[in-house]
């Protein structure tokens, strides 16, 4: 299992139906879709899932039947609103990781679509959105950048130069010595 798993959870998982449920299943769900592979699968026993949920073994199977099991309330009812079902190979899959995994957020999809202008324009920006990003106390006067396409390599450069500088001084603040 990769250290680098990560799993997206969005705000609506406390109103869905899997809220309704014991808190050591509302763990034990979001441990698996952490510890879970960009396929959903999840290679773990029961003892070891246990153990990452930091739930009992009983607790962790009683999870894992609610979880495998159909839910008619859930209001995503694919599969039957079940969850994750056992694998033959040992562990389990989250049955709709795909799913929330390549939903996009407004702001990522904003970015696609300015990606795609760019590309159509013959333009290409690699890297990742810059929201804004404010640089400070550099040699220029102070700017907020706006837009993938305003961040030139230099300026980014200065901008992850300045976060690593006010990083060290908070260190500095945090041991006590002058910043």
């Amino acid at each position: 299992m990769s250290d680098y798993n990560y799993a997206k959870i969005y705000t609506s998982i406390v109103r869905s139906s899997i809220w309704g449920e014991s808190s050591d299943t509302r763990i034990l769900w979001i441990t698996m879709l952490v510890l879970s592979d960009k396929d959903g699968v999840i290679r773990a026993s029961t003892s070891g899932l246990a153990r990452e949920a930091n739930i009992t073994l009983e607790a962790c199977k009683a999870a894992l039947n609610i979880l495998e099991a159909p839910d008619l309330d859930s209001k995503d009812q694919d599969y039957g609103g079940r969850r994750v079902e056992r694998l033959d190979s040992g562990g389990w899959k989250v049955l709709n990781k795909h799913k929330y995994r390549d939903l996009q957020s407004p702001q990522q999809l904003e970015w696609a679509e300015q990606k795609r202008r760019q590309r159509a324009k013959g333009v290409d920006v690699p890297g990742r959105p810059a929201d804004a990003i404010s640089v400070s106390g550099s040699t220029n006067s102070d700017k907020q950048i706006q837009s993938p396409t305003d961040v030139t390599d230099e300026q980014a450069a200065e901008a992850r130069a300045v976060i690593h500088r006010i990083g060290e001084e908070s260190k500095r603040a945090a041991r006590g010595g002058a910043a």
